[in-house]
Formats: structure tokens, sequence, C-alpha cells
């Protein structure tokens, strides 16, 4: 048995890109699987969230008219959610003054185009918004999903 030492000769340049080729695919795997592999876990668990293992799982919300307060500025609205077990009924503005009116026009227009879609849809989610009423839409739609949230936190 003859041995024979070899001798292998790498550049450092090749050794260090190598080793950030290495470093890059790894990452890459990881940030693959945070994204894509543990997707199937979160559809599950967002397929019924307001939905309690008790509950009839058709109910969605526990029936009644349901309240929330947005701040605008100075003054506060209160927007009712009526809802039945597993429908959004009603939408509606309650307690705007005059002055309120006047300070914020875009509020009624705002309410009725996000009371048609949400009643159409059943659902606050994948709503458009229009561009002169973006704001208003987008504070309005957060107060409504908090009124969505006490009713389903009332059905379990």
């Amino acid at each position: 048995m003859s041995s024979q030492t070899r001798i292998v000769i790498l550049k450092m340049r090749t050794v260090i890109y190598t080793g950030i080729f290495i470093f890059m695919v790894l990452v890459l795997g990881v940030l693959f699987y945070l994204m894509f592999g543990r997707q199937s876990d979160n559809t599950a668990e967002s397929a019924s969230p307001a939905v309690s293992p008790v509950s009839n799982p058709t109910s969605l919300y526990s029936p009644g008219c349901y309240n929330s307060v947005m701040k605008l500025g100075n003054d506060s609205v209160n927007v009712s959610v009526t809802v039945s077990k597993d429908r959004i009924e009603s939408i509606q503005l309650n307690d705007v003054s005059k002055e309120t009116s006047k300070a914020y026009p875009l509020l009624k227009p705002a309410l009725k185009s996000l009371n048609e879609q949400i009643l159409a849809a059943q659902s606050i989610e994948y709503l458009t918004y229009d561009e002169t009423m973006q704001y208003t839409q987008t504070a309005l739609k957060d107060t409504i999903s908090m009124a969505l949230k006490k009713a389903a936190a009332q059905q379990k």
C-alpha cells in the first residue's frame, strides 16, 4: 500500500464565495419553510375563528345589537352593528351631531359604501375603498370589526 499525500490548494476567495453561497441557500430554505411550510396549519385555524367548539357550528354571532365607538378628534361616533346568529343584518351610525357631520362630510357616504359591501359579502375582508374616502372607510372598518368581535365573543 503506497500512500501518497495529496495536497489541495484552494484560493481563499473560492472558499469565502462557497461559504456565502451555502449560507444563502440555508437562509432561503428557512424562509421558504416559514412562508409555505406552516401555511396548512394556519388555514385550519383561520377557517372558523369565531366559532367555539362547544357552540353550534352554524352560528357565528350571538344575535343582538353591538356598539363600538369611533373617536373623531374631540367628537365620538357610535357605530351600531346588528347581527343574527349567522348574518350581519345592518350597520348604522348613532349619535352623529350636526357639527360632526359638517366636520366629517365623508362619514355617511363612506359607511353607506362599506355597508353595501359588508352586507353583500357578510364579511369585512376584501373590501374595496374609494380613493376619496379611504381613510374614513378604514377607520369605520376597524370600528365595525371591534363590534363584530364583541358579537363573536358573546357567542363563546
